[in-house]
């Protein structure tokens, strides 16, 4: 958890906390949760890449793509 930690906040420039919701809070806290996402790695691409262009990619790669609205 904490090299996950440090690599999100070297991605997005926020730590973990301030960005998930419940992330300070045990996993008990989550337990009834009807999902979860995991993630194996952080990948830096280029400055102009777009939603749109990771989408394509990882769809030509074989990659399941799932869309998530959060709030």
């Amino acid at each position: 958890m904490k090299v996950l930690k440090e690599l999100f906040f070297a991605r997005f420039g926020k730590a973990w906390e301030e960005v998930m919701v419940g992330a300070s809070r045990p996993f008990a806290y989550h337990k009834d949760w009807r999902s979860y996402l995991a993630v194996s790695h952080l990948v830096r691409y280029g400055e102009s890449l777009l939603l749109a262009d990771l989408t394509a990619k990882c769809q030509r790669q074989g990659v399941r793509v799932i869309h998530i609205l959060t709030g």
